[in-house]
């Protein structure tokens, strides 16, 4: 039975992907480079239902950490990124987005095969600070959660109406919106105040991006 790890890197930089492929065939005892790839979305195709892969995701390219949530397309799938940056907030970025670690380019060759066996054994490569941050990060983001959902259960069941006539066409006009609701305009924007003024947007975009953004779209 094969031990080693089964490495998948994803880096569209071709001089880096290639230093990157030399360092880890030279140590074919430990990793199995599966495939290097350019775009996440290649990576799926690699993947067997019945094995374990780390995927070292290179963000100095064109890839960005919103594109770890389609990395992670089963249980035995864990992500490591690699960057040229120190930046901690993007380090935490990259964890809070579904990473198991950062690490930076900096770094020596030996600890990133450290940090790829380390989240290989379902480890975190993160610091104690980084957790510490991490942990603060998450708490702030119920928080935030929190304080949302109070505002919208503030809302009346005319006003979620008026919301969701609203999200139906972003470019409708007052009238046409009004005429939806069976209401006058004068109504409506009655309507459309009080909403305005209970979740703490400006106008109608305001209020359509924060309908999407709170999952209020039907």
């Amino acid at each position: 039975m094969d031990a080693r790890v089964n490495l998948i890197l994803v880096c569209d930089l071709p001089i880096v992907a290639w230093g990157l492929r030399e360092a880890i065939n030279a140590q074919l005892c430990q990793l199995a480079l599966v495939a290097c790839v350019a775009h996440p979305s290649e990576v799926a195709q690699w993947i067997e239902a019945d094995k374990r892969y780390v995927v070292l995701l290179d963000l100095d390219g064109g890839n960005g950490i919103e594109q770890i949530p389609t990395l992670l397309s089963g249980p035995n799938v864990r992500v490591l990124t690699l960057s040229t940056t120190e930046d901690l907030e993007q380090q935490d970025r990259a964890v809070l987005a579904g990473a198991c670690g950062a690490i930076s380019k900096r770094e020596s060759v030996e600890v990133l095969f450290k940090a790829i066996l380390k989240v290989h054994d379902g480890e975190y490569w993160v610091d104690r600070a980084a957790t510490e941050r991490i942990l603060m990060a998450v708490a702030r983001e119920k928080g935030r959660d929190h304080a949302e959902q109070e505002k919208i259960a503030r809302l009346t069941r005319k006003e979620k109406q008026t919301i969701a006539a609203i999200t139906l066409g972003s470019d409708a006009s007052t009238m046409e919106i009004a005429d939806r609701l069976n209401i006058s305009e004068h109504t409506l924007r009655n309507h459309l105040t009080s909403i305005y003024a209970k979740l703490g947007v400006r106008n109608r975009m305001g209020l359509y991006a924060y309908a999407q953004k709170h999952a209020l779209i039907d």
